[in-house]
């Protein structure tokens, strides 16, 4: 129930004040689990994230969000998994492992943390091994103009165009190889390969401009 308020609400509110404009390249998966990899420029972004998704999502969250009783109930109510600074855990992986097999809409974002510069940071290795595992495709997704309206350090937003664009599905059978249970995919070479084209995708859908489809 928080969840819906919490998307609608905001939903109105970046139309009007941030002008959220949502590009998309391909229909979405119905009834299918899907994993949604973001750039990270400001700590709005898992917002406007699940405001221009029409499905439901579940992102992370660093832990520290959940230290404060009302924070926590917060966050937990908006579907944010807890996870450590230091990197990915087994227990969040469990948990994003389940919910992908439940056919959920998980959304990642590789960088880990927020860029300081607007800029695509390193990304972490943690994504390539969920999609793997849990054998779903990844969506890559630009969010353009988050940094200008709430940049790392910023207290008060600041007014301005905020785009969305939702490029076209990774299928990862190509990397699959050896026992049923991916475990000889999961090798560092295959791992990297996965994530730069992640990134790859995700750095050419920053710097294209689409039409608006709905």
């Amino acid at each position: 129930m928080l969840y819906r308020l919490t998307t609608f609400i905001s939903r109105i509110l970046f139309s009007i004040l941030l002008r959220l404009e949502v590009k998309r390249h391909n229909d979405f998966l119905e009834n299918k689990g899907v994993i949604l990899a973001a750039n990270h420029f400001s700590v709005l972004d898992a917002l406007i994230l699940a405001v221009s998704y029409p499905k439901e999502i579940f992102t992370m969250g660093k832990i520290e969000l959940f230290k404060n009783p009302i924070s926590k109930l917060v966050m937990t109510k908006l579907n944010t998994i807890p996870v450590s600074r230091k990197g990915f855990t087994r227990e969040p992986i469990r948990k994003m492992l389940k919910l992908l097999k439940q056919n959920k809409t998980v959304a990642i974002f590789p960088e880990g943390t927020v860029s300081p510069d607007g800029k695509l940071g390193d990304f972490k290795f943690g994504l390539a091994k969920i999609a793997l595992e849990a054998k779903v495709p990844i969506i890559p997704v630009a969010i353009k103009g988050s940094n200008r309206v709430l940049p790392p350090g910023q207290k008060i937003p600041r007014l301005n165009k905020v785009e969305v664009e939702f490029g076209d599905f990774i299928y990862l059978d190509d990397f699959y190889y050896g026992d049923s249970n991916c475990k000889d995919s999961m090798n560092k070479q295959t791992l990297k390969m996965i994530t730069q084209l992640i990134k790859l995708r995700i750095g050419k859908l920053l710097n294209t401009q689409k039409r608006v489809i709905f």
